[in-house]
């Protein structure tokens, strides 16, 4: 009799929908989650790039800032900044600028071109000027005339790279809200 209890075609029936149930489950399951993964995977992606290129940006500022630094020091008579210093300062802005220069294709940077042509163009022109500058200084110092010309040289860079940063960062949360739109709209 027990036997017949656990056959019966009520409780196959109840096993049948339990079947059909998990199996229904497990398919709105599956590309739910395959969603959710690729949602963060993209807002991962969106971060890491545009993190990236605000890295480059903040690099590339705290460098300017170094040299300018740097220069003042040397027309202020600091006797612990001579021309070494100064030319270690725009070598390092020198490199940050051919970070800048190799992320062109960059998603931000692709959006401001014309300001990121600029600003890599001005840091290139200072850096140009800065070379001859030096050139002409002898001594492991630099004359108060050489301070002042490099400052002058700098001074071009500030503009241009604070419209870069403005307009990257503009840039930047267009980019992530553009691209936020687009998940929550795969989404709905």
């Amino acid at each position: 009799m027990a036997d017949r209890r656990l056959f019966s075609p009520g409780s196959a029936v109840r096993a049948g929908v339990t079947v059909l149930a998990l199996v229904y489950a497990t398919l709105l399951a599956v590309p739910l989650v395959t969603l959710i993964n690729a949602r963060t995977l993209q807002h991962s992606m969106v971060n890491m790039a545009s993190g990236e290129d605000r890295w480059m940006l903040y690099r590339a500022e705290f460098e300017y800032q170094a040299v300018i630094t740097a220069v003042e020091r040397a027309e202020a008579g600091d006797p612990t900044i001579g021309r070494a210093q100064i030319q270690t300062a725009i070598d390092v802005l020198y490199s940050r600028n051919d970070a800048l220069k190799s992320a062109r294709s960059s998603p931000i940077f692709a959006a401001i071109t014309d300001r990121h042509q600029a600003t890599v163009d001005s840091i290139d022109a200072a850096i140009a000027a800065a070379d001859g500058i030096l050139g002409r200084a002898s001594g492991p110092r630099l004359s108060t005339d050489g301070a002042r010309d490099l400052a002058a040289a700098f001074a071009r860079i500030a503009q241009p790279l604070s419209v870069l940063v403005r307009d990257a960062r503009t840039a930047s949360v267009t980019i992530r809200d553009k691209l936020h739109d687009q998940a929550t709209s795969v989404t709905r």
